[in-house]
């Protein structure tokens, strides 16, 4: 009796083993339920990290490029005040240039000949200008020389023109120089690398280097 009691104690403990087990299985799967949870919000916390670095990215780029907006604002502001401040200068000479030659005018009046009348012949050729004179004519002609490479460069930068049809245009049509103060100009402009001769096609034209555009700009 006592051996099959024991044996058979043995087998009521086997049989109670698969209810264990059983008992254990709902934690099994609410702990794979949250496992499965966590890996979702692991998930979407790197999906918003992400996020978030590509936003820092985006604002870093717009406040780089307010700043250089704000830089090139300011600079342009200074050469349009240098600009006013020669145009004040230029102003103010050919005022007093303008008074200069009005006083030489009264002066010829009331010379000792004045019943005579004056012609441009009997202008005294060798006359040297005065200092205002000499500044006007300096900056006119540096103005209108930078104005003429400019008008230049831009039809070089263009890539689609000729010597002869950039000659044409500012010779010819918008006559801003004559024929040899032009190629004096085009060689120049060749000199400081500022254009050159290409192709487009089978069409010979000038083109503008890296530093010519830089200028047209």
């Amino acid at each position: 009796m006592g051996f099959l009691g024991l044996f058979g104690k043995s087998e009521n403990r086997k049989e109670e083993r698969p209810s264990a087990e059983l008992s254990l299985s709902p934690f099994a799967f609410i702990e794979g339920r949250v496992v499965s949870a966590f890996t979702k919000v692991k998930q979407d916390i790197t999906l918003l990290s992400s996020w978030l670095k590509y936003l820092r990215h985006k604002d870093l780029l717009n406040d780089q490029h307010h700043t250089r907006t704000q830089r090139e604002l300011g600079e342009h502001k200074i050469h349009i005040a240098q600009l006013k401040a020669e145009a004040a200068e230029l102003k103010t000479a050919i005022k007093e240039f303008r008074e200069e030659l009005k006083s030489g005018l009264s002066e010829a009046k009331t010379s000792s000949f004045p019943n005579l009348i004056r012609t441009k012949s009997e202008l005294n050729p060798n006359r040297k200008r005065t200092y205002f004179e000499n500044k006007i004519v300096t900056a006119i002609r540096s103005r209108r020389k930078d104005y003429i490479l400019k008008q230049m460069l831009e039809l070089a930068a263009r890539e689609s023109y000729s010597t002869r049809e950039i000659e044409e245009i500012i010779v010819g049509e918008k006559a801003l120089c004559g024929r040899t103060a032009f190629y004096d100009y085009l060689r120049e402009l060749k000199h400081k690398r500022m254009i050159r001769n290409g192709e487009k096609g089978s069409k010979k034209v000038v083109m503008a280097e890296k530093a010519g555009l830089e200028q047209v700009r």
